[in-house]
């Protein structure tokens, strides 16, 4: 007989099922967070740069000193290029090392961490037999709040309502488990993410500029120069909720 766990992770419509991870889900699990979390390369690299106008005004700097010095109208294409191409080799390093971080702590063992916890749980969106999304909660009993983790979906299964029904299991584990709240952070800068969790009733609270991610070392002048993000804070009051 199935535990009061098993029997509150299972859910879906259609051909998508929201179910708990079992150990032949992680090479997909893995899969999938992992590709989610090198979009962020460019989107912290290229996209975050009309969001930052502090490292624009210094970017600027760069080029109208280079140009005041040299006297050479080429420094002009030359200097952004040399911009972008350190703003993306920053990124790539950070994300990278925030992913090995995260492959070497919670997700090295998910059933461990996740599943033989009494305030934790991880889900996978299955969608005709193959895994396309994943979602996971940590409760703290002392606040009673929940934290939404490890979102990621398939980008081939976009737009059709995944991430909602991901959202919502975690929704459904919160109430059922008595939390009163559930938070998260994002860090992503195309809209999607901020638009979805704002449709299932999150409300936005801050953005933590000059975010730094966990697991990484680069703190240095110069990645401070070329790489700066901010994290969205948001938060859900299930007492709110019809």
């Amino acid at each position: 007989m199935p535990s009061d766990k098993q029997q509150n992770g299972q859910g879906g419509h259609g051909s998508l099922v929201v179910r708990e991870y079992q150990a032949k889900d992680r090479q997909s699990v893995i899969q999938i967070y992992s590709m989610g979390i090198l979009e962020l390369v460019v989107d912290t690299a290229f996209r975050s740069l009309k969001y930052h106008t502090e490292s624009l005004l210094i970017y600027f700097l760069f080029t109208a000193v280079s140009f005041m010095v040299t006297k050479s109208w080429w420094m002009l294409g030359l200097v952004p290029a040399l911009v972008l191409c350190a703003r993306y080799y920053c990124s790539r390093l950070v994300i990278h090392d925030f992913l090995q971080y995260m492959l070497s702590t919670d997700l090295r063992d998910i059933e461990e961490y996740y599943m033989n916890s009494p305030d934790r749980c991880f889900w996978v969106a299955e969608k005709e037999g193959k895994v396309v999304g994943v979602v996971a909660a940590s409760g703290d009993r002392t606040t009673g709040s929940l934290e939404l983790l490890r979102m990621s979906v398939d980008t081939n299964c976009r737009k059709c309502g995944l991430g909602k029904a991901l959202c919502r299991k975690v929704m459904e584990y919160a109430a059922t488990e008595k939390y009163t709240s559930i938070k998260l952070g994002t860090v992503g800068y195309t809209g999607a993410a901020l638009r979805l969790y704002e449709s299932v009733g999150f409300r936005w609270l801050e953005n933590i500029n000059g975010f730094q991610f966990p697991g990484t070392i680069h703190h240095n002048l110069f990645f401070r120069i070329f790489f700066r993000v901010y994290q969205s804070r948001y938060r859900l009051d299930l007492q709110n909720q019809v």
